[in-house]
């Protein structure tokens, strides 16, 4: 079981592709944060920041070759 906040779903699920051997199944279990959640993390600063550095991460990660850049649906 994979819990995280939603925001992070698309570099933790390129994560266990890239570093993880494809047998091994998980589930993901969403963390219920009232201000970390997809329909309304832009209307909190904090989380709106969160949001905004993952998506730098992703970027920087995949560029360094430490992510597979590939398409995922989440």
């Amino acid at each position: 079981m994979v819990v995280s906040i939603p925001w992070n779903y698309r570099r933790g699920v390129l994560s266990l592709k890239t570093y993880y051997p494809q047998w091994i199944n998980y589930s993901w279990c969403p963390a219920n944060y009232i201000k970390h959640q997809s329909t309304n993390w832009w209307q909190y600063p904090e989380s709106n920041r969160y949001v905004i550095k993952e998506i730098t991460n992703i970027v920087k990660f995949v560029k360094e070759g430490q992510l597979m850049d590939i398409e995922i649906e989440i």
